[in-house]
């Protein structure tokens, strides 16, 4: 005997609406900051400076691309660096790993409980604050950069960090930047 299929609609389920209103709002939570950087990038530097960040510019203002593309060899080599990057990374990651899985899967390889033991141990606890402090400080030599970015961009009367810094004029710009001041907050906590 033929079964019937059951059709589902929202009459039948009405907790369906509320998974989607979830769904909704977890994609509009990626969907805003994204208009956000597209409104700034269209927005004139005085309006920002005036109104804050709007969903929609204040003064439409495409000085930034024109900026960008009147010379456009350091974008083109950004992306030739990023893509090359991730390319090469990509394929020795992939690479080494599948060395390693071949020889650890290997019942009679001599080291196999070892290695296997360093890579999960590595896994779980990275080298942590305090090796990263040493490797920047005493290798990298960039343990003071910190003051710089804080001696050009740190706004006297808050104490927040600003958007930009004016080389030609030698002043900060009066624009709080909002992911520079949250990952201060984060690292803070």
């Amino acid at each position: 005997m033929w079964r019937k299929k059951k059709v589902y609609s929202l009459e039948h389920k009405p907790e369906n609406i509320w998974i989607h209103l979830f769904f909704i709002l977890v994609s509009l939570t990626y969907i805003i900051p994204f208009i956000y950087v597209v409104s700034i990038s269209f927005s004139d530097e005085d309006s920002i400076a005036k109104y804050g960040y709007t969903l929609l510019p204040k003064i439409f203002d495409t000085r930034a691309y024109e900026m960008i593309f009147a010379n456009p060899t350091q974008l083109i080599n950004s992306y030739k660096v990023t893509i090359l990057s991730s390319v090469l990374g990509t394929i020795i990651g992939v690479f080494l790993m599948a060395i390693v899985a071949y020889a650890i899967s290997r019942r009679n390889f001599r080291w196999r409980k070892q290695i296997t033991f360093y890579i999960y141990f590595t896994m779980l606890f990275g080298g942590g604050l305090i090796p990263t402090y040493i490797l920047c400080t005493q290798y990298l030599h960039i343990g003071n950069s910190f003051m710089i970015h804080y001696h050009f961009l740190c706004d006297e009367k808050t104490g927040l960090i600003v958007h930009g810094y004016d080389c030609n004029v030698r002043q900060k710009k009066g624009v709080l930047w909002g992911r520079g001041n949250c990952w201060l907050a984060a690292a803070a906590i």
